[in-house]
């Protein structure tokens, strides 16, 4: 099976805000492999550093040293607009919380990565294809206000599964949810995987964690066996 993502030794240094300005490493030396249609998860405290390495895997934040190949390509020695492009198109990011827009349906925030992107003609029927695949098809005309914490990360998954990615990366999806919107979440995950699409989520949770093919702890900033 052919490599969908390999990071190799990604570091990511900061200066702390506070009198001493003292630098300090969040990432440090992460290197693994991350074959098409593998699911790994990442457990680690807060703090650990598993945030700001997700943040790196998506492009959002620059490393300090290192690299994040997709396909072969480095993200980070694409302009702007292509890594763009691969955000919208290839790599969807879950952010914890997964906070959604409230002034529009859920239906429109379901597509909003078309609607903000400039896309093609309205793909009404994905768009119903996933509200269904998530369980929320009744949902579609709601606001987030009137959701639950459970709905709402489904919504989110929906989302980020508009564009068809080939990658999800996922900050603690079950955070704050109660056992059962847990339990449906993390199955929803499983069978997203079990139909090709990669998948790296970062979590504390020991259940979530064992959902995935491969596991790793971070501490330090750095992965280490569990």
């Amino acid at each position: 099976m052919s490599v969908l993502l390999e990071v190799k030794a990604l570091s990511k240094r900061f200066s702390r805000k506070d009198s001493t300005g003292q630098a300090f490493n969040a990432v440090s030396g992460v290197d693994f492999l991350l074959e098409e249609g593998g699911f790994l998860t990442v457990t680690g405290h807060s703090g650990s550093g598993k945030t700001t390495m997700l943040t790196m895997l998506a492009g959002l934040i620059t490393p300090s040293s290192g690299e994040v190949l997709f396909r072969g390509t480095n993200i980070f020695s694409l302009s702007d607009r292509r890594l763009s492009h691969l955000r919208s198109k290839e790599i969807s990011f879950i952010p914890q919380g997964a906070e959604l827009l409230g002034n529009i349906s859920i239906y429109d925030n379901v597509r909003s990565p078309q609607l903000f992107s400039g896309g093609d003609a309205e793909d009404s029927g994905r768009v119903d294809y996933l509200l269904d695949f998530m369980g929320i098809g009744a949902l579609a005309e709601e606001y987030p206000a009137n959701l639950s914490g459970g709905e709402k990360r489904r919504v989110a998954i929906a989302r980020a599964l508009f564009n068809r990615p080939a990658l999800i990366l996922a900050d603690e999806p079950t955070s704050d949810l109660d056992p059962e919107n847990t339990v449906m979440i993390l199955d929803l995950l499983k069978k997203i995987n079990a139909e090709g699409t990669g998948i790296v989520m970062v979590t504390h949770d020991e259940n979530a964690a064992a959902c995935g093919t491969m596991r790793t702890c971070m501490a330090g900033g750095m992965l280490e066996p569990c």
